[in-house]
């Protein structure tokens, strides 16, 4: 009895381990091989019932050369289902491994037609390995899921330049990434330097999960240059290696003609009725004394800054000014700070960066584990009755 009920427990659980992309898929094993010879045209149809779908799957049919040799010359191969042509493939566009999207709808019983004009090969052979089936499947999509971000319009020589690198997976399966924001030839080319921050990441992204990682350049120099041309390689559920490249943005930096950079440092989510505290960080960058330094913020929920003002900021000193923030409602919130000071006669004013805050209710926890052990005993109750 105790070995049935754990036996249970472990099925109950491995329900929330296992995910499969692979919804239902046939091969063609006792079709044969189909081998074509230079000068013949010949088709072949393979027949399989209707597959288990989703709304969300998709239908590819993965067409496996066995014989492969590259060639730019004359062969086409159509491939046609239910007398609907999918797609033709020339000869200069054929892969060993083909993967090819089917956007026509499965009926009860289909035929898949695929016919090879081969002027080129002495054999091609089509490979019994070949397979159809409905699938759930990670995409990142260049431009759209992947891409940059310089997070501030003011790009001085000397100072921290932040930057965003963000990968979205728009599919419905998990992926394994690589991402690397740059390579060391392009810095040393550029006249740049990384200062800090995550430069790199490698490991799974979700299905809807996005991954960001952010990191700071520098350079002493005046000049115009393109931001890292970062990259990101995954390999796809047909084992296919696909690398991506985010769009490069140019960059502009000039001699600072401020003499404070300020810097908040705050995380971007927050609870709702919860304190949460961050730094405003100031650097005296000239070889002078700055008096009178005054701290604004701009925050549309409520505040309390241990500090706004500063009657002597030293030359080369970085102070840190400690802030509480808290929020009343789900929604997202922008923190910016102005740091106003005098030079002589003169007033002058320097904006940090904008701080996007979202703030969401906390999750109870212990409902959430009082709920899966009530679900876990109702269904060994369940399963005891009936035994």
């Amino acid at each position: 009895m105790i070995k049935k009920i754990i036996t249970l427990l472990l099925v109950l659980c491995s329900l929330n381990i296992v995910s499969a992309s692979v919804l239902d898929q046939r091969d063609f094993i006792d079709s044969g091989d189909f081998s074509i010879e230079r000068g013949n045209t010949l088709c072949k149809t393979y027949e399989f019932d209707k597959l288990n779908y989703t709304d969300n799957s998709e239908i590819i049919f993965n067409l496996i050369i066995e014989n492969y040799i590259s060639t730019k010359a004359d062969l086409d191969i159509n491939v046609s289902l239910n007398g609907n042509l999918i797609k033709t493939i020339i000869g200069q566009d054929l892969l060993e491994k083909n993967i090819i999207y089917i956007n026509e709808p499965m009926i009860e019983k289909n035929k898949l037609n695929v016919c090879v004009k081969n002027n080129a090969l002495p054999k091609i052979t089509i490979s019994k390995k070949s397979t159809i089936g409905t699938y759930l499947l990670g995409d990142i999509r260049e431009g759209v899921d992947f891409y940059q971000k310089v997070l501030t319009n003011e790009t001085y020589s000397s100072s921290l330049i932040p930057i965003e690198v963000y990968v979205y997976n728009s599919g419905q399966d998990s992926l394994n990434i690589n991402l690397n924001y740059a390579s060391e030839t392009f810095l040393k080319n550029s006249n740049l330097e990384t200062v800090s921050g995550q430069t790199n990441y490698y490991g799974k992204i979700d299905a809807g999960q996005t991954i960001t990682i952010k990191y700071y350049l520098k350079t002493n120099k005046n000049l115009e240059f393109s931001t890292p041309r970062a990259e990101l390689k995954y390999i796809d559920d047909f084992g296919t290696e696909n690398t991506l490249y985010a769009k490069q943005e140019i960059i502009n930096v000039t001699e600072n003609q401020n003499k404070i950079e300020v810097y908040v440092d705050l995380e971007k989510n927050a609870l709702v009725n919860e304190s949460k505290t961050g730094k405003i960080i100031l650097k005296n960058i000239s070889q002078t004394d700055i008096k009178n330094v005054t701290i604004e913020t701009n925050f549309d929920g409520k505040i309390i800054v241990s500090q706004r003002q500063i009657p002597v900021l030293r030359k080369f000193e970085v102070t840190e000014i400690p802030f509480e923030i808290t929020t009343d409602e789900i929604r997202e919130y922008t923190f910016t700070a102005t740091v106003y000071y005098n030079l002589g006669e003169k007033e002058n004013g320097v904006n940090s960066q904008t701080i996007i805050i979202n703030a969401a209710n906390k999750k109870d926890y212990v409902k959430e584990t009082i709920g899966v052990f009530l679900i876990i005993a109702i269904a060994i109750y369940i399963w005891l009755v009936r035994l």
